[in-house]
């Protein structure tokens, strides 16, 4: 009995050795190697960079303002005459055309009387002019056989010595003189003429009334010479020059205008982040007030190329073929489209994948040139 259980015991542990023996060396053998999948490389089609002089053009819109305008203001007294073109809006007016006249009868009047004081306080020097100062005497007298009471007054004849000055100030005769050259202007101030061709866009006043001195008449403008306000965004002002051509257009009539940047501001307007710049144009049917679009048309500094605004990687950088991959290359933007963006920063021959779409870096392709 107990050599048999003896040799059961032995059974069980040659058994046992087996089974460890035969793990141990299914253990020992080597897994079959999996062979690798090598991605095929994926066809991009691509273009080449060519950078260029490229026309930069900035998108204005504005409204027109004349760039000459006068408010007219009464400097004098007196009733407004009735004239053969009256003073009202719509009405144009000629450069030196009268635009307003005051009645002046009593002032002119005024000055013709001190006229002939003046010309009586010469006549009574001139005997002592000749005597002290010959020279003088002949110049004075010129100046008195050609004095007109209803015409301006001629220049008074210079004193030749510091002698002949003071003894004519004595007489009072510079002092007499400048009182009526200063009437003289004056009585200009009642006539009122057009500095330039121009339109009435306000009338205050009517025809037999009273004006008063200080009192607004009206305004005047130059319709042949516009500028218009209007804004650029902060990102453009390297973009913008003074003299840079602006096509101009109206979604109102038909027609178009080329004005030029005649100033630029140095403010920014801290809220919108803008400048304001001035357009001036000239043109036909042009009208103060009138809404125009248009672009401004520089020439950049620098060479660019444009691209799609799909191919900015993180605003950025674009995606680019080096030795049949992908990589990435930074760039600097300098203005953005409706649908493109010029960049700068990229090297002629450079190749641009036309959809980035799948594509990331490091990843192999086949390049298929697309001719622009």
């Amino acid at each position: 009995m107990k050599k048999k259980f003896f040799t059961l015991i032995i059974g069980i542990m040659v058994l046992a050795a087996s089974v460890g023996v035969t793990m141990m060396l299914a253990g020992m053998k080597k897994a079959p190697e999996r062979k690798k999948i090598e991605a095929k490389p994926v066809l991009v089609l691509t273009r080449s960079v060519e950078n260029r002089n490229i026309k930069a053009r900035v998108s204005v819109i504005g409204n027109l303002t004349a760039e000459n305008r006068i408010e007219l203001y009464s400097e004098v007294n007196g009733i407004l005459q009735k004239s053969s073109r009256p003073f009202l809006e719509g009405i144009g007016f000629k450069k030196s055309e009268s635009l307003v006249r005051i009645k002046s009868d009593e002032f002119y009047k005024s000055i013709k009387a001190q006229k002939s004081s003046f010309m009586n306080q010469i006549a009574q020097v001139l005997p002592d002019l000749k005597i002290d100062y010959p020279d003088a005497y002949k110049r004075f007298k010129t100046f008195l056989s050609n004095f007109e009471l209803d015409k301006t007054m001629a220049p008074l004849p210079r004193a030749q010595t510091d002698q002949e000055k003071y003894f004519l100030s004595s007489q009072n005769i510079y002092k007499l003189y400048y009182d009526i050259a200063g009437m003289e202007e004056k009585l200009k101030k009642y006539n009122l003429k057009a500095p330039f061709n121009g339109v009435v866009t306000s009338s205050l006043i009517k025809p037999g009334t009273l004006v008063r001195a200080g009192q607004k008449l009206g305004e005047f403008i130059d319709t042949s010479h516009y500028y218009m306000e209007t804004y650029i965004k902060l990102s453009e002002t390297l973009l913008v020059h003074i003299g840079d051509s602006v096509e101009l257009s109206s979604d109102d009539i038909a027609g178009t205008w080329t004005g030029k940047v005649s100033r630029i501001s140095d403010s920014i307007d801290s809220k919108t982040r803008t400048l304001k710049i001035f357009v001036s144009v000239r043109g036909k049917n042009l009208k103060e007030g009138m809404y125009l679009k248009g672009d401004i048309i520089s020439d950049l500094a620098v060479k660019t190329v444009e691209i799609p605004r799909k191919l900015l990687v993180n605003q950025n950088s674009v995606m680019v073929i080096r030795q049949s991959k992908i990589d990435i290359m930074p760039i600097t933007i300098v203005q953005y489209r409706d649908e493109t963006v010029l960049v700068n920063g990229l090297d002629n021959g450079t190749e641009l994948p036309l959809k980035i779409s799948g594509l990331s870096k490091g990843m192999s392709v086949r390049v298929q040139k697309i001719k622009p």
